[in-house]
């Protein structure tokens, strides 16, 4: 691992405990041993490193995801694949940082507009499942970038419910009864 990266540990930590308002350059220097002008060596300023560790923390999740649901054969176990795994990759960095609801709030607001990439990319893992369940004849024939962006707002909504409990069965019920919905609607269809 290099010092950049150091750089970045350091920094998520302060982050993660101080939000980005409060954290300090002077403190994400002292913890790798660097003075604080040192720092400009890798990042222009304290929104630069926030912009990395975010970058970072992002593909580090979009490639956890990517493996989970290329694992999985079936379009339908993808999906669920997809639901259950970012949920507990935003719970493990929620969790080891033991982030409070108030830097975790702060955080959110920081990054959002950081965080659209991730989100664009995140919507190419559900466009690729919904269309090749969609070619298989397992989903309808959908519009499937409309549908990747209804399915990510959904269970963003989710995972924004269930992060701070981290309680497995109710998010197994919350996934599948939101996927039945997806898969199944809410209309009762006589046969």
């Amino acid at each position: 691992m290099g010092e950049r990266d150091y750089i970045l540990n350091a920094a998520l930590k302060q982050f993660a405990a101080h939000g980005y308002r409060r954290t300090a350059l002077k403190k994400v220097a002292d913890e790798v041993g660097l003075g604080k002008s040192a720092l400009t060596h890798y990042f222009k300023d304290k929104q630069d490193i926030f912009k990395a560790v975010v970058e970072r923390e992002g593909s580090d999740v979009l490639a956890g995801l990517q493996r989970a649901v290329e694992a999985e054969k079936d379009p339908r176990r993808k999906l669920r694949t997809y639901c259950i795994e970012r949920y507990k990759m935003i719970a493990d960095i929620t969790r080891s940082f033991q982030v409070s609801e108030k830097v975790r709030e702060e955080l959110l607001e920081s990054s959002l507009k950081m965080r659209i990439s991730f989100f664009e990319r995140e919507q190419v893992i559900l466009w690729d499942i919904i269309r090749e369940g969609s070619k298989a004849g397992i989903f309808k024939n959908v519009n499937s970038s409309l549908m990747a962006f209804i399915t990510q707002q959904l269970f963003q909504k989710i995972e924004f419910a269930y992060v701070p409990l981290f309680d497995d069965e109710a998010l197994n019920k919350s996934v599948d009864f939101a996927l039945d919905i997806l898969f199944h609607g809410l209309e009762v269809r006589g046969d």
